[in-house]
């Protein structure tokens, strides 16, 4: 069945935004035709629910509940990639102070606890099409931020064994994950000038981040990726 013949649910937090200005501007840039749209603001994380195959929120303003089963995939957008408070101690050192085996142990169990990661598995026990994984955009470069290159001159270091860990959590989730390329990244954790947030750009909404991922990894690459094709 072609892409155009299903149903593509992009669910998670405030970063839906961000693909739904994107479709509304190119609606053809996921490869579906039907495209629906559920969120939750705030601390979204902890206060979605899975239950019954229904999505639902715990909030006052949470959207009406949605069931799972009215669609083929699903694009999983947000849950924050946070890296300076637990790797604190880690970053305070030089790298071979710790064991690798020491390091992703404590990097896998972090990632694995974090709220999207648990609602993650909730909604893979509800939900057996695919889904495909678009963390919240790493920090922009923005006006009078600069990077901090002693604070996270580990972190660059240590990005590859994090993708690598997020990775491996996806495929336990028989998931997908869009890391961000490598070349969208400097200072291992601020997001390229050319994707400089202004003041009338919002992170969460950032068409021209959320356009380089899905057009895929290679910077050469000008043709649409849509999720369609990175789905089964």
């Amino acid at each position: 069945m072609h892409s155009q013949d299903k149903r593509l649910l992009v669910l998670g937090d405030s970063n839906v935004g961000m693909i739904k200005d994107l479709m509304n501007a190119d609606g053809s840039i996921l490869g579906y035709q039907d495209v629906s749209f559920w969120f939750q603001t705030g601390s979204a994380f902890n206060t979605i629910g899975f239950s019954d195959g229904i999505v639902s929120g715990r909030s006052k303003d949470s959207m009406p509940p949605t069931t799972l089963a009215d669609y083929d995939h699903i694009l999983w957008s947000g849950g924050r990639f946070r890296t300076s408070q637990v790797f604190e101690a880690i970053m305070s050192k030089p790298l071979w102070h710790y064991s690798i085996a020491f390091v992703r142990q404590i990097v896998r169990e972090y990632l694995e606890n974090l709220p999207a990661a648990r609602s993650l598995r909730s909604l893979r026990s509800q939900f057996a099409g695919s889904v495909t994984i678009l963390p919240t955009p790493l920090r922009g470069i923005c006006p009078g931020m600069e990077p901090n290159q002693t604070a996270y001159a580990g972190t660059e270091s240590l990005y590859p064994l994090i993708w690598s860990i997020y990775n491996e959590i996806a495929a336990t989730l028989d998931a997908t994950l869009i890391s961000t390329p490598d070349e969208m990244i400097v200072d291992g954790f601020l997001i390229d000038a050319r994707y400089n947030l202004t003041s009338d750009d919002d992170l969460h909404k950032n068409a021209a981040y959320a356009r380089r991922l899905l057009n895929g990894v290679s910077p050469t690459r000008t043709e649409p990726h849509p999720v369609a094709n990175i789905i089964p």
